[in-house]
């Protein structure tokens, strides 16, 4: 069976679903339990109840949590359910990601079905494990499973560096390449006390956990080989960032430049390049960091301005709320979208910006940051 899945400019895959008599949005999030958003969970009268004091990890950060004993889901047809679900806010997500998020289909959906997602089309196609038979042009990648979360060997090639080798978490939610988390860091000394990379443009909802970035020489993974993805350096004391175990995170930055089947049950992704496959990893060459907000998520405010970048110069400062580029309105570019722009090395943008209630017209011309 196949579902269109809608994907953002930064790759991170979303399917339409129904919830009773409501049309939701769902995140496909193999780094992540299954979740219901408060909102949704009202508007379809589904009850909760506190989550027990062992639940979602989301408990430590003071994030209410509640749990739903059951929640069916339809696609063309399918019903899907997913038990002793937690609920909570999404809004935080929904406002990096700069699409609606009304729950996740994270590690127990992953795990009930095989799931193929064809990035180039872009669908997903559902199959019942025991009847399923992978295509002979794929390449099998050993998973072992914690928890349900995908996890991967992998071999990281650093300039000037000898290559390191360690357990990396598969995130089809995060628009990142590669993340390597803060003990990985610490121990392999890659952050250089005389200052670190700049920073990057995240839609991680984590991203003020950074330490720095910088380019890799490349990435090997199974028989894959990647030149230059652009890793970020953790430096968060908390959540999965802080894991003592992995060496860190591959995102939909890897993963979307395959056409991707996930059989977890046989502990196995199966792998199929595309014509993307070759494509270089880009990088933000701005300097600024924006988030949607309001009910439609179309008002884009500025939140962080990297000292001495093309932003900075421009001057853009925190707080201004981007209305234009080069005339057109950014609801009609999207989030994604507006950071897919400002990675143009070399492009230059006419920007109108509402600052103290009046609109500004302002130039930023982007250049390479990394």
């Amino acid at each position: 069976m196949s579902i269109p899945m809608e994907l953002s400019d930064s790759g991170i895959p979303f399917v339409r679903g129904q919830l009773g008599e409501a049309q939701v949005w769902l995140l496909l999030d193999t780094a992540s339990s299954s979740v219901l958003g408060r909102r949704a969970a009202i508007q379809a009268g589904l009850k909760s109840e506190a989550a027990p004091s062992d639940g979602d990890k989301r408990e430590s950060s003071g994030v209410a949590v509640e749990q739903i004993s059951t929640v069916s889901v339809r696609f063309k047809g399918v019903e899907i359910d997913q038990h002793n679900v937690p609920s909570f806010d999404l809004d935080p997500l929904q406002t990096a990601l700069g699409h609606p998020v009304d729950g996740i289909l994270g590690a127990p959906f992953f795990e009930s079905v095989v799931l193929t997602f064809d990035y180039s089309i872009p669908s997903l196609e559902l199959s019942d494990p025991k009847s399923f038979h992978p295509s002979e042009r794929g390449e099998e990648i050993a998973l072992r499973l914690r928890d349900g979360l995908p996890i991967v060997p992998a071999r990281l090639k650093l300039q000037g560096r000898s290559e390191f080798q360690g357990e990396f978490l598969v995130n089809s939610a995060s628009d990142l390449a590669i993340v390597l988390f803060a003990p990985f860091v610490t121990a392999h000394r890659l952050i250089d006390p005389a200052g670190a990379p700049p920073g990057i443009e995240s839609t991680d909802s984590v991203s003020a956990s950074l330490a720095g970035v910088l380019r890799a020489e490349k990435l090997q993974l199974g028989p894959f080989t990647f030149s230059g993805p652009v890793i970020e350096l953790s430096r968060s004391g908390r959540g999965i960032k802080a894991d003592q175990e992995l060496a860190g995170m591959l995102g939909s930055a890897i993963v979307s430049r395959f056409r991707v089947t996930w059989d977890l049950s046989r502990h196995r992704m199966i792998l199929e390049k595309t014509k993307r496959y070759t494509d270089p990893f880009p990088y933000d060459a701005s300097g600024v960091s924006l988030a949607a907000q309001g009910p439609d998520l179309s008002t884009f405010e500025v939140r962080r301005v990297a000292p001495g970048s093309p932003a900075a110069q421009a001057p853009l400062a925190v707080g201004d709320v981007l209305l234009a580029i080069d005339g057109k309105p950014v609801k009609a570019i999207t989030l994604p979208g507006v950071r897919k722009l400002f990675q143009q090395e070399g492009k230059e943008y006419l920007l109108s910006v509402l600052r103290d209630g009046a609109i500004e017209k302002i130039r930023l011309k982007c250049r390479r940051m990394l």
